[in-house]
């Protein structure tokens, strides 16, 4: 969606001098990234969410993120549940906004951001593969989880339209 980077086979190694920051780097997808760039030497400085300790969310996220120069965006809460909407679609804008403006007022070099499949529309012709020509038209029926993180995608793109790298 935001540009597309064509992985070489040593791309890693360009951010082995780096100053590495991932957020959600205990889920899913953060955990793995994690991996990967310890294994190839990177050193990595994981951002975690302490429930207990939202409100000094902003300030906590700006002391984490000083000095990064490269921040993975990973962390997101996924959750299906009816009951969970409004939290889900709260937090997850939430911290991506505290994130990208961390980034911005930090100057961070480049901000990587983790969407979903589920921000994306259907292909146009039946049996092609999903893809990021796949526009979404509408939200409705979407769930929490893909309204948020397309909420999420238009705030990282209202912070590139600030001068954010991502």
């Amino acid at each position: 969606m935001f540009g597309k980077t064509e992985l070489k086979p040593n791309a890693l190694d360009s951010l082995k001098d780096k100053t590495i920051a991932v957020t959600g780097g205990t889920g899913l997808v953060g955990s793995h990234l994690t991996a990967e760039l310890l294994r190839e030497g990177c050193s990595v400085r994981l951002i975690v969410r302490n429930a207990g300790k939202t409100d000094l969310l902003k300030a906590t996220l700006r002391e984490a993120v000083r000095g990064t120069q490269v921040l993975f965006h990973c962390a997101a809460q996924v959750s299906f549940d009816p009951e969970r909407a409004d939290d889900i679609v709260s937090s997850n804008t939430e911290i991506t906004t505290h994130i990208v403006n961390s980034c911005l007022e930090c100057g961070v070099g480049l901000l990587v951001h983790c969407s979903s499949i589920a921000t994306l529309g259907e292909p146009r012709h039946e049996g092609e593969p999903v893809t990021e020509s796949c526009t979404l038209d509408s939200p409705v029926g979407k769930s929490a989880y893909a309204i948020s993180k397309i909420y999420a995608e238009n705030i990282v793109r209202r912070g590139i339209a600030q001068g954010l790298k991502a």
